[in-house]
């Protein structure tokens, strides 16, 4: 078996941004909806599973695994794999957060490592943050055999999810203004 280590993103500020809303609509689904019935009901549900399907994108659909072989940074829209031997760094920056830096490949941003909220980001965090994946890098002993480049490719399955959670808030809000009246 294989040793690997994951990182994923998971604050309590995200667990409580995602149920309040989603908690909310349930709810409000639930509610005495007098006459407008269970076209209102199934719109409110659906609205919930968007924006429960939007949260986790934004939130918990980053994962960072690292193997003997190769780093995956799982962003919500793309995975990057990275063999061990063409990693070179991991780096923080104030307003950047925290990259992977690989031979060959642009900087890759480390989405699960990234503080859920746009203030309160300091340089010395995104300096933590990367000392973390050195230290999984560390606990993680690279296999020296391993061989491969860069691949990118998109996680077309976030990508759908993305899109009909997307469209499905547009028509449940649409079927709402039009019947609640």
């Amino acid at each position: 078996m294989t040793r690997q280590e994951k990182l994923r993103r998971l604050e309590p500020v995200q667990v409580v941004l995602t149920a309040v809303p989603v908690g909310g609509t349930v709810l409000a689904a639930f509610m005495d909806l007098g006459p407008y019935g269970v076209g209102v009901f199934l719109a409110l549900l659906g609205w919930a599973a968007c924006i429960f399907a939007v949260c986790y994108l934004w939130t918990f659909a980053a994962v960072l695994t690292v193997t003997p072989e190769a780093v995956v940074v799982d962003n919500p829209y793309v995975r990057h794999t990275v063999p061990r031997h063409l990693l070179r760094d991991v780096v923080g920056g104030q307003f950047t957060g925290a990259r992977l830096i690989a031979a060959d490949a642009p900087p890759i941003r480390l989405v699960a490592l990234r503080g859920f909220l746009p203030w309160g980001y300091s340089d010395s965090s995104a300096h933590r943050k990367a000392r973390l994946v050195h230290r999984l890098l560390a606990e993680v002993p690279a296999d020296p055999t391993a061989q491969g480049e860069v691949h990118r490719r998109l996680r077309a399955g976030n990508l759908a999810l993305l899109v009909l959670a997307l469209t499905g808030l547009v028509a449940a809000s649409f079927y709402l203004l039009a019947t609640v009246r």
